[in-house]
């Protein structure tokens, strides 16, 4: 049985000039529609706004707006600047708030294997700036650092990253609002401007699974990097740079190669970062998770669970699985099963059959393989006792 890995490489392969060329058309339709949006906004200055080459620094004029207080209950009031809109040729610009970007996380967070030592370690080091952490989906690599963010009260900004990604997306886009045109800027250059408002002079940059951009969307992206020599914005024909008493962490995730849609990151974009590889949760780990944030839950029902996820886990490795199941799912599978038992009263079999049906079952039967369908149904029956046949 082939991996859902091996089955998009020969697609890509086979369709490459087909797909290549349906990316190329969508980056031209996206660079023709922010041509039509400049045009209208000042028809005048179409030339200025839309140069390419790098012009000396434009005179920015700046208008205040009076914004609502979004600064979150439990935090310290702060006295700060309102949002400020920049106007440049005609052509408005909304800049982030710093407080919009704060509380990234309100979920809690349990430390395995002292990764926030790891954190600190990094934080503390002068030369670089960015980590990665590589492993599987659901072990809490993105969670640990909105947690992490939060805890330390400094605003996240969060980008995840995909293989069709063009420079609108990293550099920022023309947006309607209020029946007029607005350039929104995208997440690098918040982060340079969020990390100038924040108090604590610092802001995450998180990439999600950076290891999805292709090689041309990797290039992209390191151009976009070096924020302290600055980071040129070609549509506004301006330069964005970080105050030399600001700093950005830059956060990325990756997950394993043997994973669908991943590509390798090239030499240059991998030697920015400081490199963590993160295990998957071990079975105790993962059962007091499990007790901490459920409690209707018996520890044999979790044992099950559990033990469920092992033959899973050993049916992916020998192929006769397209995949496994993350802790974020097991996770979901007992949010299920206690809501069930908790909210509408069922019985113990009555909330593990749904749970099964929602959380366990469905992710096999979408491939529509009759071999995974029946290997995952008597799976469930042996080790929960669910017969799903019937239904």
């Amino acid at each position: 049985m082939k991996s859902k890995k091996q089955i998009n490489r020969e697609h890509y392969l086979k369709n490459k000039s087909d797909i290549n060329a349906k990316r190329k058309a969508k980056r031209e339709a996206k660079k023709a529609e922010l041509e039509a949006l400049k045009i209208a906004v000042n028809q005048n200055t179409q030339s200025a706004i839309t140069s390419q080459s790098q012009p000396t620094q434009p005179e920015l004029t700046i208008d205040h707006v009076t914004q609502p207080d979004i600064t979150q209950p439990t935090q310290p009031q702060i006295q700060q600047p309102n949002e400020l809109n920049i106007s440049i040729s005609g052509l408005k610009i909304r800049m982030p708030d710093y407080r919009e970007f704060l509380n990234a996380s309100n979920e809690k967070y349990n430390i395995r294997f002292g990764e926030d030592k790891l954190i600190k370690r990094w934080i503390r080091q002068t030369r670089s700036k960015a980590v990665l952490v590589e492993g599987g989906s659901g072990i809490g690599k993105t969670a640990f650092a909105k947690y992490y963010a939060t805890l330390h009260k400094d605003p996240c900004i969060f980008f995840s990253c995909h293989s069709t990604i063009d420079k609108d997306e990293l550099c920022g886009s023309m947006q309607l609002e209020n029946n007029s045109s607005v350039y929104i800027l995208g997440a690098i250059f918040q982060a340079i401007e969020i990390s100038k408002q924040s108090p604590t002079k610092r802001a995450f940059l998180i990439l999600d699974e950076l290891n999805t951009l292709t090689p041309e969307a990797q290039k992209n992206l390191n151009e976009k990097l070096n924020f302290h020599e600055g980071v040129y914005n070609e549509t506004l024909g301006m330069k964005f740079k970080l105050d030399s008493d600001c700093e950005i962490l830059v956060y990325a995730t990756a997950n394993p190669s043997s994973y669908a849609g991943t590509f390798e990151l090239n030499r240059e974009l991998k030697s920015r970062f400081k490199i963590f590889q993160w295990p998957d949760f071990t079975d105790s780990q993962l059962k007091q998770i499990i007790n901490d944030q459920y409690k209707t839950i018996a520890d044999t029902t979790i044992e099950n669970i559990l033990q469920l996820r092992a033959k899973i886990k050993s049916a992916e490795k020998e192929g006769k699985l397209n995949e496994g199941l993350d802790p974020r799912e097991i996770l979901r599978f007992c949010e299920t099963f206690e809501d069930m038992k908790t909210n509408e009263k069922a019985t113990n079999e009555e909330a593990l059959k749904t749970a099964c049906k929602e959380d366990l079952f469905g992710k096999y039967a979408i491939t529509d393989d009759e071999d995974q369908i029946r290997l995952i149904t008597e799976l469930i029956e042996s080790d929960l006792g669910v017969n799903l046949k019937d239904d």
